[in-house]
């Protein structure tokens, strides 16, 4: 086996001329291809053995860890098709999808408990290299259902929110239409992030009670949520110290009733929710069409969480693997990130160089098509242009003249208005600039933001939805969130002092 070739020619099931003429819609984050590229056999291969439909191609590109991931439009709005007509002949469809997917989790876990039981610096290179295969099938197996929630929440958003202000306008409640929003919107299930939070504020709340006696439980912090900050270009492994300097920021910063109380009754709060939507269903005469959407946006906010809760843990096996893979192979192990998982193999990493990896880092751009998922040869699966090709390829999908701009327009995730200093963030080596009442802007927030996250005084993204992780993570926290502005990460720059008006979904630049 090779390393993919850069060149089209050998890849006949992949037309990238054809490929760049789509529109796509774009996430950007800090991220890596060998962190990062379980989507495309999980989307243009399982999600068809799964569901019956995925994706037809996926664009992935990368410069120097930072990530942006293509979904085409086309392909968006046929998951969204077929998901609507599964729905209309079982309404129990999303059901059917939930036990499924639970399913393959299940089985994921499996495989995860094997893997513990390993000491990797004590196999041998064959067994090494075919564990590593194993857990990176199991992931894409697990991605694969899941996979539809791009499909649906990218396609159904704006329909949500317009009928959604034709119901309040109606109403007469037109003033209340952000709150609203996020109450129709917020969570009756209990997030992986909420979840750690509370612990570790409860494990706070000790700590003012019993001072040095918490060991055990900074412990058990440490088991339940060492992986926590995992994300897509590297990972971290959390240990007890980390819980405790959490717990003493908590503790600096003051521990209210409100937090404890939060902290100690959240899963019944989450139901709270579910029965203030139930009410404001009635309330607001909400369409039988306006439900389900409502109701599957829901469902999908679940399933992504979960889908992230998993794929977080995960990472911490991959990125383990890699290690050792780099220590065998005398390679960086931060080049091995920039391999994907077809080419990862004994030829590979003998002939392989940093330097041929660092090409990669610098800049490359990965396609791949629903049939190149079929090919025998796993080199043939996709395709990668690196150096001058890459930025070509890049620069049409995404060329775009911003000018002067005074004002940025977004969604409102979780309302309120704050103003202060903003603090860009691209990725996950810049989080630590950001400080107490800063606000934090970023392509779009992953778990290992969540630190800078819970400092900010308020968040803009330059992406995501109802469902995204800055909108979950924003309504936990109680801090206004302005998501979807498409720009911020390009238009503000450090320092700029503005407006973040959430309720209005305007961000306003002051100086």
């Amino acid at each position: 086996m090779r390393l993919l070739i850069v060149t089209n020619k050998q890849h006949s099931k992949i037309d990238v001329a054809s490929i760049l003429k789509k529109k796509y819609y774009f996430q950007g984050f800090n991220g890596t291809p060998g962190l990062l590229t379980f989507g495309a056999p999980s989307s243009c291969k399982y999600m068809y053995e799964y569901l019956g439909y995925g994706y037809s191609v996926l664009v992935d590109f990368y410069e120097n860890d930072k990530a942006y991931y293509g979904y085409a439009w086309d392909d968006l709005h046929n998951i969204n098709d077929h998901l609507m007509q599964n729905l209309k002949k079982n309404k129990d469809y999303l059901k059917v999808i939930w036990q499924k997917h639970t399913s393959i989790n299940k089985e994921h876990f499996n495989v995860l408990k094997k893997l513990d039981k390993l000491e990797l610096n004590k196999i041998g290179n064959i067994e090494l290299l075919e564990d590593y295969h194993i857990l990176a099938e199991a992931l894409n197996k697990l991605l694969g259902v899941s996979h539809m929630v791009e499909g649906f929440t990218l396609t159904s958003e704006e329909k949500i929110r317009s009928l959604i202000f034709d119901a309040v306008k109606k109403m007469g409640r037109e003033k209340e239409y952000n709150q609203l929003i996020a109450d129709l919107t917020a969570s009756t299930f209990p997030s992986f992030i909420g979840e750690a939070h509370n612990a570790i504020v409860l494990a706070a709340v000790e700590y003012t009670k019993h001072g040095k006696k918490i060991a055990k439980l900074l412990k058990q912090l440490e088991k339940k949520y060492y992986w926590l900050n995992n994300g897509y270009s590297c990972t971290h492994y959390l240990d007890a110290d980390y819980f405790m300097h959490e717990i003493n920021e908590l503790v600096k910063k003051g521990i209210t009733k409100e937090m404890e109380n939060y902290a100690k009754n959240y899963r019944k709060i989450l139901y709270e929710n579910k029965k203030r939507k139930q009410q404001l269903f009635k309330e607001l005469k909400l369409s039988d069409e306006l439900i389900q959407l409502l109701e599957i946006s829901d469902f999908m906010a679940k399933l992504q969480d979960n889908r992230k809760h998993v794929t977080t843990i995960t990472l911490s096996y991959i990125d383990n693997f890699l290690a050792e893979i780099s220590k065998r192979y005398n390679l960086k192990h931060e080049l091995v990130r920039y391999l994907i998982q077809a080419e990862v193999t004994e030829f590979n990493l003998n002939n392989l160089t940093d330097q041929m990896l660092e090409e990669r880092r610098a800049k490359s751009i990965f396609f791949y098509t629903y049939e190149s998922q079929k090919e025998k040869e796993p080199e043939k699966r996709g395709i990668v242009f690196t150096g001058r090709k890459a930025e070509q390829m890049i620069t049409q999908l995404m060329d775009e003249d911003h000018g002067e701009i005074h004002e940025l327009k977004g969604n409102c995730a979780s309302p309120g208005k704050v103003t202060a200093i903003v603090k860009v963030c691209r990725g996950a080596n810049e989080i630590a600039k950001v400080q107490r009442g800063d606000i934090l802007v970023a392509c779009m927030t992953q778990p290992e933001f969540v630190p800078a996250m819970k400092k900010a005084a308020a968040i803009i993204t330059d992406e995501g939805g109802l469902t995204c992780h800055a909108a979950i993570v924003s309504r936990e926290l109680g801090i206004p969130c302005l998501i979807g502005t498409r720009k911020a990460t390009k238009v503000l720059k450090d320092g700029m002092k503005v407006e973040v008006d959430a309720d209005n979904g305007v961000v306003r630049i002051l100086r």
